[in-house]
């Protein structure tokens, strides 16, 4: 019985000691009250538009690949996409896309890759009440966290 307790309390150590490896280095830089980031996120907004005509999904994972930078995925008006991204304090830079190939109408295919191209340039991100906010230069899309 001795032998087991000291198992359970040598298991439950280590598995702390591995989720705080687990713990993003931006986590020093002023994103440990922003933990809500590593969340899936719908897409609401853009700068130039108040409704979205697609459910587009992106989901930010507090995961690392093997280069050492996290990873998000998600869905958008056609595709399926992945990439990696890098955060230090409110800088984001996302990075790598990947995306399936599935062939869709004009008009989700013009949306799938404007949608593509504005992640390839956000710069900075803001997070208010449930609602995550990616900038770049002249753009910015508005999320709202997903139930």
């Amino acid at each position: 019985m001795k032998n087991l307790v000291f198992l359970v309390l040598v298991v439950s150590i280590i598995s702390c000691k591995k989720a705080g490896e687990v713990t993003p280095k931006s986590a020093t830089l002023g994103l440990t009250d922003h933990s809500e980031l590593y969340s899936k996120w719908i897409l609401k907004s853009t700068e130039n538009t108040s409704k979205i005509n697609y459910e587009v999904v992106l989901e930010l994972k507090n995961e690392r690949n093997e280069k050492g930078n996290f990873i998000l995925n998600g869905k958008s008006s056609v595709n399926f996409y992945s990439a990696e991204f890098v955060l230090n304090d409110k800088k984001i830079t996302i990075s790598d896309m990947l995306s399936t190939q599935i062939a869709g109408d004009s008009k989700a295919t013009n949306f799938e890759n404007d949608y593509f191209k504005r992640l390839s340039e956000v710069e900075t991100f803001r997070l208010d009440h449930g609602l995550l906010t990616l900038i770049g230069k002249n753009q910015k899309m508005t999320y709202k966290v997903s139930n």
